[in-house]
């Protein structure tokens, strides 16, 4: 593959071969016939002015007119006496006296014609009487071939040396357009791998600068897409992943209540129980089994509703002091139930937000489940007023949470190490809820356990 370089220095010399070819043919073919007719008429010129203007002219004004084609074209002019003898030369004086009479013949006061002098070369001949003397004009006509010849001999030269300066330049042009060019190839190669930071290799303003700032900007862009699309389908592998384990967990979970619930009613069903007590226990089994059913399938229900972007808010002016202290209270019982210390603190007055009841109620809810799975005795709850917000901290005493599992506590199926229980939608379920009320969401590790706040 041809570099830019030779590509650039091809096509300029094959250029400049045809500009100076054109001008070689023309100089060869169209020149000697243009520059004779140039110098025909400007011998026919003066010759028709003087027979034109004859006796209305001094004889000076005729011998200068003579004089000047001489000078301007070539030629000689000669004096000739009332004879026809060679009796001298004009204002030039570029010939010895004892040259051989000249073969001009005199028929006329004005004389032109054209003949072939002894050794066989064309002449164009004219003469006018001046005084008792004859001025006549000669000029050899294959003297202004032999010009000609002269004029493309030295324009030759001239086309070769001009044609050498053009390789010369197309060089340096060429270097100086496609080094630049090279460089930038060789950044592209380079951004190929990722590995390198955008730079500028050509300066200036022009084309080539700009190309240069559009190299690095595209750079700049796609590498930031890149790794967004990595950690994306990072993201969405990992995503699948606890898909999976998330549905063989699910299946697990609710295949334990489905057992137990059908060991139970069978008992029931069949009436083998010892006493009314022995009954009574399987029931509050049985129903005990339906409420973590009925928790999995809800989760599994409110994910699926944040899947689909159906996991709407519906939202009210709410009281909060009161509105918290009938949750927290219910929460209470079932909390100390388990044998945990639970204590809780409101720390505002009157407080009105607008928020939806429900779904805020099942954030508390879901962190209290949370607490109350990794607590080893103990769980707090404070409310307070962050400016205009709520502000709600969960705490539970118990092991921290490993620096490797916080970054994705709250993301769908997620479950920390070491965890067996529960779908690993809770957290992701609460997140979705504090996002679409427009608050902020973490956790914490405390110096005697965990930390989950909320603010909305």
């Amino acid at each position: 593959m041809k570099s830019i370089s030779s590509k650039v220095l091809y096509y300029f010399i094959c250029f400049a071969l045809v500009i100076f070819l054109f001008i070689g043919l023309g100089l060869k073919f169209v020149l000697p016939q243009f520059y004779l007719d140039r110098q025909m008429d400007k011998i026919a010129e003066a010759t028709t002015y003087i027979k034109t203007n004859y006796g209305n002219i001094t004889d000076e004004e005729a011998e200068l007119r003579l004089e000047g084609l001489r000078e301007d074209i070539g030629g000689n002019l000669y004096i000739l006496d009332e004879t026809g003898e060679l009796k001298g030369y004009g204002y030039g004086k570029n010939r010895s006296i004892n040259q051989k009479k000249s073969q001009f013949v005199r028929s006329d006061d004005i004389t032109e014609y054209q003949y072939i002098n002894d050794i066989g070369i064309e002449i164009y001949a004219f003469g006018v009487q001046l005084d008792n003397d004859y001025l006549a004009y000669e000029v050899s006509i294959q003297s202004l071939d032999k010009a000609v010849d002269t004029m493309f001999e030295f324009s030759m030269y001239l086309l070769v040396i001009a044609l050498v300066l053009s390789v010369l330049i197309a060089l340096l042009l060429a270097g100086s357009i496609t080094r630049p060019i090279k460089k930038l190839n060789k950044l592209a190669l380079e951004m190929r791998g990722k590995g390198i930071d955008s730079k500028i290799v050509a300066t200036g303003n022009d084309e080539i600068n700009q190309l240069n700032q559009s190299i690095n900007s595209l750079y700049e862009e796609l590498l930031s897409n890149i790794y967004k699309l990595e950690s994306e389908l990072k993201k969405e592998r990992n995503s699948e992943l606890l898909k999976k384990k998330f549905l063989a967990q699910a299946t697990h979970e609710l295949k334990t209540p489905i057992s137990v619930i059908q060991g139970y009613s069978e008992l029931v069903y069949d009436g083998m129980y010892k006493d009314l007590d022995e009954r009574d226990h399987y029931v509050k089994s049985i129903y005990d089994e339906t409420k973590s059913m009925s928790h999995i399938i809800n989760d599994i229900l409110d994910y699926s509703k944040m899947e689909t972007g159906n996991f709407t808010m519906k939202f009210t002016l709410v009281e909060l002091k009161g509105y918290l202290d009938v949750i927290f209270n219910r929460f209470k019982d079932i909390v100390e139930k388990g044998n945990i210390e639970f204590k809780y603190d409101i720390n505002f007055g009157e407080f009105s937000k607008s928020i939806d009841e429900i779904r805020i109620e099942q954030v508390i809810k879901n962190l209290l489940s949370n607490a109350i799975e990794h607590s080893d005795g103990r769980i707090s709850v404070m409310a307070d007023k962050a400016g205009d917000k709520l502000r709600l901290e969960v705490f539970n005493s118990g092991d921290k949470i490993a620096d490797e599992d916080i970054p994705y506590i709250f993301d769908s199926f997620y479950k920390k190490k070491g965890k067996k229980k529960g779908t690993g939608l809770g957290l992701a379920i609460v997140k979705e809820i504090v996002t679409l009320h427009k608050g902020d969401y973490r956790v914490e590790n405390r110096e005697d356990g965990v930390s989950f706040i909320v603010v909305i």
